[in-house]
């Protein structure tokens, strides 16, 4: 499937069959991205009672059907859980601690001592993976 290069939303090509399946692929990959809120960045586990609509940053060791998704964004949505890549430079609220984090990895430059969830304050250029506190405005 063809990926668009930034938020890796599929690609409706010519002649294919179902394409409200993957046009609302894509809008559910928006609507989870898009101004990105997330309820805590540690969480394993499935939550649980979730809500549609509900984000999570994965942690480091996830389980059930989290399993491999570690760091990732978990978005419930339509009834079940869909993995979100998260790539380097996205922004994403953390409501449990009031925080903003950017999200560090090798495409944006930058990386933090903290970790690679980092809610650092200190902003270096490097090639670390993860997230790191965003200068509040």
């Amino acid at each position: 499937m063809s990926m668009t290069p930034n938020l890796l939303l599929p690609r409706i090509l010519a002649g294919q069959a179902q394409k409200p399946v993957t046009h609302n692929e894509a809008l559910r990959s928006l609507d989870g991205l898009v101004q990105l809120s997330v309820k805590d960045r540690t969480r394993n586990a499935l939550p649980a009672s979730p809500v549609d609509g509900a984000c999570y940053i994965v942690g480091a060791a996830p389980t059930g059907a989290w399993a491999g998704w570690a760091r990732d964004i978990a978005l419930r949505a339509d009834g079940a859980w869909h993995r979100l890549a998260a790539r380097g430079g996205f922004l994403a609220w953390v409501e449990a601690e009031g925080v903003l984090l950017v999200r560090e990895g090798a495409e944006s430059g930058c990386r933090s001592s903290a970790g690679p969830w980092s809610s650092s304050r200190a902003w270096r250029r490097g090639s670390g993976r993860g997230w790191r506190r965003a200068t509040r405005w």
